[in-house]
């Protein structure tokens, strides 16, 4: 029998056995389990006289905070591994990647700021910033197994724009060099306000620079702005330059409450083109035709690009009108072309490159179709093959009101950013995708001759969409659009409809003003087409002045 104890000695003495007798026998197969411990990650900020990033600096980034960004770099760290983080201040593709070096100075590989990479633990060099190697900033760094060592700026950002004394976004080149020294950290070039989104973040060490007109010494006199940069902050500049001149004429920090061009999430862009031709044909017995063909093209463009979600969408109008005339004989007007379309797709990231997408799209037209048959009479058939009209000889008829055919398009799938930079952009897009065309007093014909024309069906299907969109910069004045978009009905290769293919050569002459040649390819098998000798393809080329405007 227990002698009888107080209450609290008991108590001491049950918790010093378990101390003492609770850990795994040794002999006992198994690995303790307190000998692990979860993944961490570590801040190291340099030992510099430079101050830490602060909250309030990273707010005039344009990405998002530190600890933000090490939660949407979710790669994995392997067994036995470390990684290191530095942090961007705008988008991976505009800011210079990171080189790291091992303990003897040696490169052991590179990098992307915004993403984790991983090493061996161990003692490394990163060198971050823009220019020479010997001016980018070096900063120890030591990588611990199973941690991710995130690098706290001590580098300042500086993003450059270039206008006109006019107020509009120009490409001009100018020098980047710091004040104290002289040391030049490179040249640079502004961008139109259609490549907003394109232009460079320089990443340098903090200090006062100084940004001069390409070509002037480092003791001129007139041509240069200093600018100071600050330690963990990004500073956006606007550098004037004389249009007539070329001069570097002012400059400097961007006020604030200043609305700032690209902190908007939406961008839009307005393009107006078209052509006229004229001309005149003499016939062997002496009859002369005039004519004249007028081409208008309206395109309205919407995008809306923000940290995890990427919109594009656009309307365009495509109308041409031609007049002929021929002597003893009334004047006609023909119209030749005649369309509207809607597109809106929308992309969430997943990563910066990949994600789901939702789109829709709407084609149809917005005038009255007419047809006139010069040779022969026009029977009109019902569905059961009756004929219920018979339209005379070179008398014209409607067969499509505005807005019908109507197609309606819908689309899910993943989208794929594949490339997207300064010089190229490739956006990919593939899913399932449904089909609908609404024929309400639409007529079609029925034959080669065109000499019968029956009511058309509304049409139903469903298959698989797949879209590739490219866009090359070849300078600062020539850009090349091209876009392929292929539909297969119920997963069918035989039954393939080509949607969309065309390209657009944009060739920017002044501000505002640009000439484009472009290259489309109909597939008329989308319209219903039920005479099968006739061509399926049609090819259009177009020549035309375009004036833009982007806000």
């Amino acid at each position: 029998m227990l002698p009888h104890l107080p209450k609290k000695v008991l108590s001491v003495a049950i918790l010093a056995f378990v101390y003492t007798h609770g850990a795994l026998p040794p002999d006992l197969p198994g690995i303790d389990v307190g000998e692990f411990e979860t993944p961490k990650t570590q801040v190291i900020t340099p030992s510099q006289p430079d101050k830490k990033c602060s909250s309030n600096e990273a707010r005039t980034w344009s990405a998002p905070d530190i600890e933000t960004q090490v939660n949407q770099a979710a790669k994995l760290i392997s067994m036995g591994m470390g990684a290191i983080f530095v942090p961007r201040m705008t988008e991976v593709q505009l800011e210079p990647e990171i080189t790291i070096l091992n303990e003897k100075g040696d490169e052991v590989l590179s990098g992307q700021v915004g993403e984790k990479i991983s090493l061996e633990p161990g003692n490394y060099h990163i060198l971050v910033g823009s220019g020479p190697e010997r001016l980018r900033t070096k900063i120890p760094v030591k990588v611990n197994e199973d941690r991710t060592s995130v690098i706290s700026p001590i580098w300042g950002g500086m993003v450059i724009e270039t206008r006109s004394t006019e107020g509009d976004l120009i490409s001009e080149s100018y020098e980047i060099s710091r004040l104290r020294d002289g040391e030049s950290f490179g040249k640079g070039m502004g961008q139109p306000q259609e490549r907003l989104k394109d232009i460079n973040t320089w990443i340098l060490p903090a200090g006062i620079y100084r940004i001069s007109r390409m070509g002037e010494t480092q003791g001129s006199l007139t041509d240069y702005i200093t600018v100071q940069l600050n330690s963990g902050e990004l500073t956006r500049v606007e550098v004037v330059f004389d249009p007539n001149t070329g001069s570097l004429v002012s400059g400097g920090v961007r006020l604030l409450g200043r609305k700032i061009d690209g902190q908007s999430p939406w961008t839009f862009g307005t393009r107006i083109g078209g052509n006229v031709s004229a001309g005149v044909t003499i016939a062997e017995n002496e009859m002369t035709k005039n004519y004249l063909a007028i081409l208008s093209d309206l395109r309205l463009l919407a995008r809306y690009d923000y940290m995890y979600y990427y919109g594009h969408s656009e309307l365009r109008l495509r109308n041409s009108f031609q007049w002929l005339s021929e002597k003893d004989k009334t004047h006609e007007m023909l119209v030749t072309a005649d369309a509207i379309q809607f597109q809106s797709s929308w992309m969430r990231r997943v990563r910066d490159w990949i994600g789901p997408y939702g789109r829709v799209s709407a084609w149809s037209h917005i005038l009255d179709q007419n047809f006139k048959h010069k040779d022969s009479t026009v029977n009109i058939m019902d569905l059961a093959g009756e004929i219920v009209k018979t339209i005379p000889k070179d008398q014209s008829f409607k067969i499509r009101p505005p807005g019908y055919p109507l197609r309606l398009g819908e689309g899910v799938g993943l989208s794929m950013r594949i490339a997207s930079g300064t010089k190229v952009e490739i956006l990919a897009q593939s899913g399932m995708a449904w089909r609908q065309q609404w024929n309400r007093n639409v007529l079609v014909h029925l034959n080669e001759q065109k000499t019968e024309f029956g009511p058309g069906e509304n049409l139903y299907t469903w298959g698989n969409e797949n879209q590739l969109i490219m866009r090359f910069f070849i300078g600062n004045y020539l850009t090349i659009d091209m876009v392929g978009e292929v539909f297969f009905p119920r997963f069918d290769p035989d039954l393939f409809q080509i949607e969309e293919l065309s390209f657009d050569f944009r060739l920017a002459l002044i501000r505002n003003l640009e000439l484009s040649y472009q290259y489309e390819l109909v597939d008329r098998r989308i319209e219903g087409l039920k005479v099968s000798n006739e061509p399926r393809f049609k090819h259009e080329n177009t020549l035309q002045l375009r004036f833009f405007f982007n806000y």
